[in-house]
C-alpha cells in the first residue's frame, strides 16, 4: 500500500510540474508577444466569429466559420474573464494552448526520469516555439490532444476507455471536423495495430462503445441540427461544398530540400533546407518509427503507448501539411511527428539524447522564429503603436496603414454604424469596427456558383452598405484566384451599382454607395 501511495504521489508531482512548466511557457510567450502583430485575414476570421457568437449569432448558419466549438470557447472565456477585444481573444486561445502543451509535456515527462528535467525543459521550449500561428492554436492543440487520447486508450483498452476515446473524438470534431476525420483515421490505425499486436480484433462491445462515444461527443452538433433553425441545412451545405471544390486548402509547391535555390541568402537557404527536411520527416517518421517499435516488440521489449499514438496520428496529419505546403500548415501538422521524435530521444543514450534535443531546439528556432510576430517588429524597428478599442498593439507599417484605411473609409462613407463590405480577405475589418458583415462569406477564397453569388447580392442589397472594398490581386500569384474571377457576378454588380473612388493601393478597389458624399479617402 505504501508503495502504491508513493507511485501516486510521484505521478501527482509530475502532473503538477507539467502544468506549471506549460503555464510558464505559454505565459512567457504571451508576455512578450501578445501585443505584437495583427492578422486581419486569418486571425480576423476567428476574432469576427467569436464576436458574433457573443452577439448571439450561430457559426456556419449566420456567417462563414470553422466548426462551432472554438468560437464558443473564446466567447465563453472572454465573458468569464471579462476581457474584450483582440487581446481578450488571444488570452482565451492561450488557455487552450496551455491544455495542449500540458498534454504533450505529460507524455514526455512520463517517459523520462527526475534526472532528465533539463531535457523536459528544452522539449517544452521546442514544442512551444512550434505553436504558431496563434489563431491556429486550436488546431495545433487538438492534434496534440488526439495523440494523448490514443496513448491513454492504449494503456488499458477496455470498454470504458473505448467509450471515453469516442466521446473525446466527437468533442474534437465539434472544434474542427478535419481533426475529427484525422482522429478517426488515427484511431482505426491504432485499432489495427492493437489487433495485430494481440492477434485479435477489438470486440464488438469495445467497438460499439467507441461508436457510441463518438455519437455522444458529437452531440452538440446533432442537437444544433435538430433544434437550431437553419443550422442543419447550413451545416450539410458546408460539407457538400468541400466535395464541390474537392480540396480543403489552396495547394502550394512542396519545398523539398533538394529544391533549395542558391540565389537565396545563406540564412534563407538554411531555413528552406530545414523546412524541406521537416516535410520529408512527415513521410518517413511513421514508417521508420513503426519499424523500430515492431522490432522492439519482436524482441519482447516494452515501449510507451504514446509512441504508437504518434505513429498512428502522424499518418493522417501529414495530409494537412501537404495540402498547403507552407511553414504555417507544417506547424499545424507536425506535432505527432515532433512529439514522437522527442519521445524516442528521451529513451536514447545520454549523449545522443542531449545532442539530439539541443539540435532539435536550434533547428526549430531557425525555422519558426521568423514567423513569430515579435521578431520582424524588433528586427525592422518600424512597428507602430496602434490603439484598437482599448488595446494597444505594435503593428508593422503595412497593417497599420490598412487599419487606418478601414477607419478612414468608415468615417467617410459608413458613419454611425452603417454597413460596409471588405472582401475577400479582411473579416478582421468587421471585428475591428464591431460590426456585422452584410455577407455570409467573410473569407471569399474559392470560386462560387452564380446561384450562391446571387444570394450574396440579395444580402448586400438588404444591408445597403456605404462602401465596398475589394482586394483585387492574384492570391499565390494565381490570376484565376482574383476576386473578379472567383466571384464575377458579385464583382460586376458592385461595379454597376457603386461608384469607384481613388485608392491608396492599386490592388484595393474602393467603391462608395451613390448616396454617400464624394469625400476622397486616398
Amino acid at each position: 500500500m505504501t508503495h502504491i501511495a508513493k507511485i501516486h504521489g510521484t505521478t501527482l508531482r509530475v502532473f503538477i510540474g507539467v502544468l506549471l512548466l506549460s503555464l510558464l511557457c505559454v505565459a512567457a510567450g504571451q508576455l512578450f508577444e501578445i501585443r505584437y502583430g495583427l492578422n486581419i485575414w486569418d486571425e480576423g476570421f476567428l476574432w469576427y466569429g467569436a464576436q458574433r457568437v457573443a452577439a448571439g449569432e450561430v457559426p456556419i448558419r449566420d456567417f462563414m466559420a470553422y466548426d462551432p466549438g472554438r468560437y464558443y470557447w473564446v466567447a465563453g472565456i472572454t465573458k468569464l474573464l471579462h476581457v474584450q477585444g483582440i487581446l481578450g481573444i488571444r488570452v482565451a486561445v492561450a488557455l487552450f494552448q496551455w491544455v495542449g502543451l500540458a498534454v504533450a509535456l505529460w507524455m514526455v515527462a512520463r517517459s523520462t526520469t527526475r534526472r532528465q528535467l533539463l531535457f523536459v525543459v528544452i522539449a517544452a521550449i521546442t514544442l512551444w516555439m512550434w505553436m504558431f500561428p496563434r489563431h491556429k492554436l486550436f488546431d495545433i492543440s487538438l492534434s496534440i490532444m488526439l495523440v494523448g487520447l490514443v496513448a491513454w486508450w492504449w494503456e488499458r483498452p477496455d470498454s470504458r476507455r473505448h467509450l471515453g476515446l469516442g466521446i473525446a473524438l466527437g468533442l474534437v470534431a465539434c472544434f474542427g471536423r478535419n481533426h475529427g476525420a484525422y482522429g478517426f483515421a488515427g484511431c482505426l490505425l491504432a485499432f489495427a495495430w492493437m489487433a495485430v499486436a494481440t492477434r485479435r480484433f477489438p470486440s464488438t462491445t469495445h467497438f460499439a462503445a467507441w461508436i457510441a462515444g463518438l455519437c455522444l461527443g458529437f452531440a452538440p452538433i446533432w442537437v444544433a441540427c435538430l433544434f437550431v433553425r437553419g443550422f442543419a441545412t447550413a451545416f450539410w451545405e458546408s460539407i457538400a461544398f468541400l466535395f464541390e471544390v474537392k480540396t480543403t486548402n489552396l495547394p502550394l509547391p512542396i519545398p523539398w530540400p533538394w529544391l533549395v535555390s542558391s540565389a537565396l541568402p545563406w540564412d534563407a537557404q538554411v531555413r528552406y533546407l530545414l523546412v524541406g527536411v521537416c516535410f520529408v520527416a512527415l513521410l518517413l517518421y511513421p514508417v521508420a518509427a513503426a519499424f523500430v517499435l515492431w522490432r522492439r516488440r519482436a524482441r519482447g521489449e516494452s515501449f510507451d503507448g504514446a509512441l504508437v499514438a504518434t505513429v498512428c496520428l502522424a499518418v493522417p496529419y501529414a495530409h494537412y501539411a501537404f495540402s498547403r505546403a507552407d511553414v504555417g500548415h507544417l506547424a499545424q501538422a507536425i506535432f505527432p511527428c515532433l512529439i514522437g521524435c522527442i519521445l524516442f530521444l528521451s529513451i536514447a543514450p545520454l549523449a545522443k539524447r542531449g545532442v539530439g534535443i539541443v539540435c532539435m531546439m536550434f533547428a526549430s528556432a531557425w525555422i519558426v522564429w521568423p514567423s513569430h510576430p515579435i521578431v520582424p517588429c524588433i528586427a525592422s524597428g518600424l512597428c507602430k503603436d496602434v490603439t484598437i478599442g482599448n488595446d494597444h498593439l505594435m503593428l508593422d507599417p503595412a497593417t497599420a496603414s490598412d487599419i487606418g484605411l478601414i477607419h478612414q473609409l468608415v468615417s467617410d462613407y459608413a458613419p454611425h454604424g452603417r454597413a460596409f463590405v471588405t472582401t475577400p480577405y479582411w473579416p478582421g475589418a468587421y471585428a475591428l469596427m464591431n460590426q456585422r458583415s452584410p455577407l455570409w462569406e467573410i473569407y471569399a477564397t474559392p470560386p462560387r456558383t452564380e446561384a450562391f453569388q446571387r444570394q450574396e447580392i440579395a444580402r448586400l442589397q438588404a444591408a445597403d452598405p456605404g462602401f465596398v472594398l475589394i482586394l483585387e490581386f492574384p492570391l499565390d500569384n494565381r490570376d484565376e484566384l482574383r476576386y473578379s474571377r472567383t466571384h464575377p457576378v458579385m464583382f460586376k454588380y458592385v461595379e454597376e451599382h457603386f461608384l469607384s473612388v481613388p485608392s491608396p493601393n492599386p490592388n484595393y478597389l474602393i467603391f462608395r454607395a451613390p448616396d454617400t458624399s464624394a469625400v476622397g479617402s486616398g
